[in-house]
């Protein structure tokens, strides 16, 4: 004669409770790293640009290029910062970011003054920082 092999109801409860402590772990773990990464928005008193992007989008590569140009004119005064959108997703997402490159112009007490969806040239970006206050 074979063994009964079922699972009782009491078994199925038991490997449910294991699944979900398995599951809220990770998700723990996930938001730890999440939270311990620094917050893009944070610009340390200073105005400044934060570009939602990515490495593998074409627009984002010329945006962040366009960046790079503009960081030596704007040192010490302005902070011009690019944000890895899978990164930061939960930030992006509450930012209400829905493409890429997302642009965020925040002034020196960390409030969103203007926002950009898509590649914005140089001169519109000097242009913005220049209506917060930052001279060109």
């Amino acid at each position: 004669m074979k063994p009964d092999r079922r699972f009782t109801r009491r078994d199925l409860v038991i490997i449910a409770l294991l699944l979900l402590c398995a599951v809220g772990i990770a998700g723990y773990r996930y938001w730890q790293r999440s939270m311990q990464a620094a917050n893009p928005l944070n610009l340390g008193g200073l105005p400044g640009v934060v570009v939602f992007s990515s490495s593998d989008c074409a627009p984002c590569i010329a945006q962040k290029e366009i960046l790079e140009a503009l960081a030596p004119r704007y040192q010490g005064r302005a902070k011009l910062v690019r944000a890895d959108v899978y990164q930061h997703l939960e930030l992006a997402l509450g930012l209400g970011v829905q493409s890429i490159p997302t642009l965020f112009f925040i002034d020196a007490d960390g409030n969103i003054v203007a926002g950009w969806a898509g590649l914005m040239p140089a001169e519109e970006i000097m242009a913005q920082l220049e209506s917060m206050g930052v001279p060109r």
